[in-house]
Parts: C-alpha cells; structure tokens; sequence
C-alpha cells in the first residue's frame, strides 16, 4: 500500500507542477492583455483629443481669418483665453462694443445651449470686467449636431458654427437676430 501512496503523491505533484505553470502563462498573457489595454486607451484617448483640436483649430484658424460673427465684425480672434478666475474658453473676439465666446464642441448636444446660457456667459462676463458695458453673444462650434438644435440654439439667441468643407458657416437661419446677453 505505502507504493500506491508514493506513486499517487508522485502523480500529484506533478498535477500541482502543471497547475502552477498554467497559472504562470495566465498571468503572463494577463499582463500582455493589460498593457495592450492600456496602450489601445491612450491611443484613444489621443485620438479623441486630436479630433477636438482638428475641430477648435478649423472653427479658430477661420474665424480668425474672417474676423466676423454673423454681421458682426471684431478686431480680434483669441484662442484658449483664460478669466481672471482661471477658466479657460475655446475661442474670444473682441470689438470696441461687443465680445464674443465661442465653445468649440466636436459633438454638440442640447445641454450645450443650456451651459452656454447659465454658465459660459455669466462665468465669461465676470471672468473679463472689461466686458462690462459691452454686449456679449454667445457661439457654439461644432462638427455634429443633433437634429432641431439650430432652431433651439437661435431660440436662446446664440449662433451656431458649423463646418462645410474647408470653411465654417454660420448656421442660423436667414432672418436670425442674435441676443446680446
């Protein structure tokens, strides 16, 4: 009987052996498979953040050439400005009477009129006292956007740029009067 034990443990080691080399590629392939992960994540990650730019640099570069809102023409075309309370806005003209912000979105979403609205301009207006007295309108940028959002985006008085072919178009319709906030 004490052969059958020996040769049984024999065979059992041997199991543990086999199990823990199994272990061992798992977790090697496990590793493998993370960093993939981890690579496949930045690459999109910097994808993402290459789109955006691609968006802001066209809705940038053009307005900075036109230097004109709508009807409205401005002096000057900044990019990446930040207030006095560190906030940071994609785009600002600026005239002798009117400033304009522009948030430049790749995919525009209804939220955005709202934001605009209720946290862009008034955050824009006491970020920069030198906008007081002057009027303010408000532009959102976009490669995208979901049906109606012209027509609701007007509603609230903001302009809406979008792209068509090399350059960027004001989207609002014929008649549109913009709101100076």
């Amino acid at each position: 009987g004490i052969m059958i034990m020996k040769s049984d443990s024999t065979t059992r080691l041997k199991e543990l052996d086999r199990i823990i080399d199994i272990t061992k590629e798992n977790t090697r392939l496990m590793h493998e498979t993370r960093v993939s992960l981890e690579k496949l994540e930045e690459q999109h990650g910097n994808l993402a953040n290459n789109v955006a730019d691609t968006a802001e640099d066209a809705f940038y570069y053009n307005l900075e050439d036109t230097k004109t809102l709508g009807q409205i023409k401005f002096d000057e075309v900044l990019r990446n400005v930040r207030d006095y309370n560190g906030k940071e806005y994609d785009v600002m003209m600026k005239n002798g009477k009117s400033d304009a912000v522009v948030e430049v979105k790749q995919k525009v979403h209804f939220k955005d009129i709202g934001d605009m609205l209720e946290r862009v301009i008034p955050n824009f207006r006491k970020g920069f006292p030198q906008t007081e007295g002057k009027q303010v309108y408000g532009a959102i940028a976009g490669m995208s956007f979901p049906p109606d959002f012209k027509q609701k985006a007007e509603e609230a008085g903001l302009f809406v740029l979008t792209q068509n072919g090399k350059n960027i178009k004001v989207g609002n319709s014929r008649g549109f009067k913009p709101k100076a906030f």
